[in-house]
C-alpha cells in the first residue's frame, strides 16, 4: 500500500468508516511499524496535518454523541479506537522522525556583518539576509524538498513538480513549486512572506486548515498573538532592499535612515535622543556590512551605538555635523 492510499485509510478509521478487515490492516501496520519491520516516508506537514484531521474529527464526533444517547457502546468503542489511532499515529511521527535523523543535516549562517547565498542540491538558490540561520538535508528525498530557516532570506525555487519546496519557519509552513519569494521569520517576530514570482501557499504548522495563496506582489503576514493570516498588496522593493548592491538615502530624515537600515539588515534599531526634525541624510553606501554604514554615517551625524543583544542595536544621538 503506498503512502496516500494508508493516509486516507487512517483517517477514515478516525471517522468510524472503516471494516473490520480495514481496521486490523492498521492495526497490523502499527505492529510491523514499532518492530521496525515497515518503514513509511512522511514529510511533518503530512504527519500534522493527518493528525490535526483526526483529531478534530474525534472531538467532534465526542460532542455530538454527548447531546444524543450515552450507551452506545459501539459508538464509545468507536471513539475509543480512534483515540488509539491518535496515539499511536503519534508513536508513527515518532519512529519516522527517528528515520528521518538518519538524513545527514547542513546549516549555514550570518552574523550582523554578514550575507550569503546557498545553492541547494536540486539548484534552488537561497541569499540570507543578516542574523540569519537555514537547515537543509545534503540530498532531498525523492518525493519532498523540505528545509528550515530562522531569519530572513529569499528564494529562488526551482521548478520540480513531483517535489514541492517546503520552508518551515516560526510556526508556519511556505510551499511551493517553483517560484521567488522573501521570507522574515525570526523567532520573536510576526512571519511575512513577499511574493515575487509565481504562487506560494502559506499555512499555520499547527493548523494546516488555516492557508493563504499568494501570487506576485502579495504579501501574508502571520500574526503571532492572533494565529492569524493577514493578506495584503506588497512593495517588493521594499521587501527586497536589503539584496541591492548599494543603499542611498536623498535628504531622508536619520529616524528614516535608520528604520531602513534596520529593515535591511534584520535588526531592531532603537534611536534615542532624536526629535524627528533636521539631519537629513544624503549618501550612497555600499550594501555588505552593516558597519561600513555606521562608520560612514558618522562623517555626517554624531551618535554612540551598542549591542543590547545580537539582534538589537542602540542608538544615542547626540547631533548632526552637516
Amino acid at each position: 500500500m503506498d503512502k496516500e492510499k494508508f493516509l486516507e485509510l487512517v483517517e477514515k478509521q478516525a471517522q468510524g468508516k472503516t471494516t473490520p478487515q480495514e481496521d486490523q490492516f492498521i492495526f497490523s501496520f502499527y505492529d510491523r511499524l514499532q518492530a521496525r519491520d515497515q518503514d513509511v516516508e512522511l514529510n511533518p506537514s503530512e504527519f500534522i496535518g493527518i493528525q490535526n484531521r483526526i483529531k478534530a474529527n474525534i472531538d467532534s464526533r465526542i460532542l455530538k454523541k454527548s447531546t444524543t444517547r450515552l450507551n452506545d457502546f459501539s459508538h464509545i468503542g468507536r471513539i475509543a479506537a480512534a483515540v488509539a489511532i491518535l496515539i499511536s499515529f503519534t508513536l508513527l511521527i515518532f519512529y519516522a522522525f527517528q528515520k528521518t535523523e538518519t538524513v545527514q543535516m547542513l546549516s549555514r549562517n550570518t552574523n550582523e556583518q554578514q550575507k550569503a547565498m546557498v545553492t541547494l542540491t536540486d539548484g534552488t538558490r537561497v541569499y540570507l539576509n543578516s542574523l540569519s540561520e537555514i537547515r537543509f538535508p545534503k540530498k532531498f528525498g525523492a518525493d519532498s524538498r523540505m528545509v528550515e530557516l530562522d531569519g530572513e532570506a529569499f528564494f529562488e525555487v526551482v521548478p520540480d513538480q513531483d517535489r514541492p519546496f517546503t520552508v518551515i519557519s516560526n510556526g508556519v509552513i511556505t510551499k511551493v513549486l517553483g517560484t521567488s519569494f522573501n521570507l522574515n521569520a525570526s523567532s520573536d517576530k510576526d512571519v511575512v512572506v513577499a511574493v515575487k514570482t509565481g504562487k506560494v501557499e502559506v499555512s499555520e504548522l499547527e493548523n494546516l486548515s488555516q492557508t493563504v495563496v499568494l501570487v506576485p506582489n502579495q504579501k501574508a503576514t502571520f500574526v503571532l498573538d492572533s494565529k492569524k493570516f493577514l493578506v495584503e498588496e506588497a512593495d517588493l522593493d521594499f521587501y527586497l532592499d536589503w539584496r541591492n548592491k548599494n543603499i542611498s538615502f536623498d535628504l531622508k530624515p536619520l529616524d528614516k535612515v535608520m528604520e531602513r537600515i534596520g529593515r535591511m539588515y534584520n535588526v531592531q534599531v532603537n534611536l534615542h535622543g532624536y526629535n524627528g526634525e533636521g539631519c537629513l541624510i544624503k549618501a550612497t553606501y555600499v550594501n555588505d556590512n552593516l558597519y561600513s554604514i555606521l562608520y560612514g554615517l558618522r562623517n555626517l551625524v554624531e551618535f554612540e551605538y551598542q549591542w543590547l543583544d545580537e539582534s538589537t542595536l542602540e542608538i544615542n544621538y547626540k547631533g548632526c555635523k552637516n
